[in-house]
């Protein structure tokens, strides 16, 4: 297993790796368009899947390459709402349910929940195929808990992704936090798809 540091490395050292990041991180800040970076990714974990390094690959802009892209990110949207929105708004929902706690500590209850999130969403990302196997329970509890058997090798990039993201909310505008998230999304899949403890 790499470490966290040598997975970065190895995707930094691709070919033009950070003209494709860049313009992934400028078509994910995009609202509805951004459903196109969230399905290059998905691509590019099924097209990397043989391979032992997590490729990115060439931006295609056919109208083939287009309409899969956009169907790919409809299904990493929904699991993206899922596995790292739902802990982000049950941790704050919880916060407003204890009417004592401040404003501060429910934020803190929220980014609890994108550090626990974030892993789960990549997990759900990896090795769910088809937004249908969400309904299944069985399922969605498999991906929290590979994120609970792998959390001493998870909490530190899951940390620099909740970093990155509380970073942008000062900086951007909220609606585009979909570059920030496709930001740390790139790295922290290089790095867990080689997590090999779990399989």
């Amino acid at each position: 297993m790499n470490s966290f540091e040598s997975c970065c490395k190895n995707l930094i050292k691709q070919p033009n790796f950070w003209l494709k990041l860049l313009i992934g991180v400028l078509v994910a800040a995009i609202p509805i368009v951004n459903i196109l970076a969230f399905g290059y990714l998905g691509g590019a974990i099924r097209e990397s899947e043989a391979q032992e390094d997590f490729i990115l690959p060439n931006w295609d802009l056919s109208a083939q390459k287009l309409k899969q892209s956009l169907l790919t990110g409809i299904n990493e949207l929904v699991i993206l709402l899922s596995f790292l929105g739902g802990p982000v708004v049950v941790g704050y929902v919880t916060g407003l349910g204890l009417f004592w706690v401040s404003h501060s500590l429910r934020l803190l209850l929220a980014y609890c929940g994108l550090v626990i999130g974030a892993p789960t969403a990549v997990y759900a990302m990896l090795y769910v195929v088809n937004i249908n196997e969400l309904a299944s329970m069985r399922i969605v509890g498999t991906m929290f808990w590979r994120t609970i058997r792998t959390w001493r090798y998870v909490v530190i990039p899951a940390i620099l992704f909740l970093c990155l993201m509380v970073l942008s909310m000062q900086l951007l505008p909220t609606a585009t936090l979909g570059g920030p998230i496709f930001f740390g999304l790139v790295f922290t899949i290089a790095f867990m798809r080689g997590l090999k403890i779990v399989h």
